[in-house]
């Protein structure tokens, strides 16, 4: 049964990791971890019984090389996030599942230009088309 109180406690928890990553001023951490975790392009956060499932566009991203990046997050978690909100239980943080997420949009984007008539064709990586009436 996802929690979705836990699931915001581990998420604001991973927000603090990134920023205790960064180096710099208070605020120059603070928008350098809002773009590290903008650019992970994460969509989803879930907590069910120690396991933290994150739904993210970028996965290797989070894993880091040879997966140190994910290692570090979940020993930081697992000291992080002493207490459930309003309580006094250490909430257990066992594993980290990642579930890749993929977009589609750019083939939905042709298959609609295609659709209504639009001719397309990529020159180096400028995108030239016309519009054709049939």
């Amino acid at each position: 049964m996802k929690d979705l109180a836990k699931a915001e406690q581990v998420a604001s928890e991973i927000g603090y990791f990134y920023y205790n990553m960064e180096t710099g001023t208070e605020h120059e951490k603070v928008v350098k971890a809002t773009e590290a975790i903008k650019f992970l392009e994460i969509e989803d956060i879930e907590y069910d019984d120690g396991i933290v499932t994150i739904s993210l566009q970028r996965p290797g991203l989070i894993i880091g090389k040879k997966g140190e990046n994910i290692d570090a997050l979940l020993e930081y978690l697992k000291r992080s996030v002493p207490m459930e909100y309003g309580g006094s239980v250490p909430l257990k943080i066992e594993k980290i599942k990642i579930v890749e997420t993929k977009e589609i949009t750019g083939l939905f984007d042709f298959a609609v230009l295609d659709r209504y008539g639009f001719d397309h064709d990529f020159d180096d990586s400028c995108y030239v088309g016309e519009y054709r009436n049939n």
